[in-house]
């Protein structure tokens, strides 16, 4: 039995694809933005989206909605 700080402390997000496959690199990217959303590290959350923009510049505007005001 784990104790409550050893859960805690244990690295995990709650970003799931809900049994949709997304493949290992959208899944990935999920995580990090949930990680920087649930850690309130606001300025973390809008680089990785910075990053996403440039990597799919096709999805600017989608990826713009998803900016953290």
């Amino acid at each position: 039995m784990k104790s409550s700080r050893a859960s805690a402390l244990s690295q995990k997000s709650s970003a799931k694809p809900g049994h949709i496959d997304l493949g290992p690199e959208a899944a990935k990217i999920l995580k990090r933005l949930e990680r920087a959303r649930n850690y309130g590290a606001k300025r973390k959350y809008n680089s990785e989206l910075q990053k996403l923009i440039k990597e799919y510049p096709e999805f600017h505007a989608s990826i713009l909605a998803l900016h953290w005001k």
